[in-house]
């Protein structure tokens, strides 16, 4: 007669798809590193600071205070991912935080959501932006920081040579009283393409020669 504690001590076969979704919880958590890559996330940044931090000669102090802002943005995404999964909507979640398809071009990304429309299987490209309400008031009278719909519009860009996207939207979300806005960015295929060109040119004629660009000039953000 088998007793209680052998019970416990006997594993049951398991199938193929239950040890590799079990793979998947054992392994680490790994952070997203972009590597000797221009990011997407970089779009309209100083060229000279990039060169600078791909050459490791300049790397961007995070104090406990900054920090927080990362952890406070890191905790938006996972209300968004979780309120997107558990409510029933036309659109489902199909990936969450996917690497952007390697083009050659140096450029690398990971793209917040990807959704599917059920009814007719239209691909939606998600980028998620926490922000304060001088940026959300601005974002519902209809203007939005160019960075931004030129990030959108990059993801909607590179996903093209994997899947048929049309549609890319920014998910704007108040940090100070959790006020949503949706909106949808219109592709600029043209736009993508010039920004490709500045990329490669950037590497081609300043990281790679090992020439530091010039002091971008910006009234607001001027380099140091």
């Amino acid at each position: 007669m088998t007793n209680v504690n052998e019970l416990t001590s006997i594993s049951r076969n398991k199938t193929e798809t239950e040890k590799e979704i079990e793979e998947i919880f054992a392994q680490d958590k790994t952070p997203y590193k972009s590597g000797k890559n221009f990011r997407v996330s970089d779009l309209g940044c100083c060229w000279r600071k990039r060169y600078m931090e791909l050459k490791e000669l300049y790397k961007e102090k995070i104090d406990s205070k900054l920090q927080r802002i990362f952890d406070m943005g890191n905790n938006i995404h996972e209300m968004i991912f979780k309120e997107l999964a558990e409510k029933h909507g036309d659109y489902k979640i199909i990936g969450a935080e996917v690497n952007i398809p390697d083009i050659g071009k140096r450029i690398s990304g990971r793209c917040d959501l990807i959704l599917s429309k059920s009814s007719n299987g239209e691909i939606v490209i998600c980028d998620i932006k926490s922000c304060g309400k001088w940026t959300m008031d601005k974002a519902k009278e209809g203007i939005v920081d160019d960075n931004y719909k030129s990030q959108v519009n990059m993801y909607v860009h590179l996903f093209q040579t994997s899947m048929k996207i049309k549609t890319g939207v920014l998910i704007l979300v108040d940090k100070t009283n959790g006020d949503i806005e949706i909106i949808e960015i219109p592709y600029d295929k043209q736009l993508a393409e010039s920004q490709i060109k500045e990329v490669t040119n950037f590497f081609d004629n300043f990281v790679d020669k090992n020439i530091c660009p010039e002091k971008c000039i910006n009234p607001q953000w001027p380099c140091e």
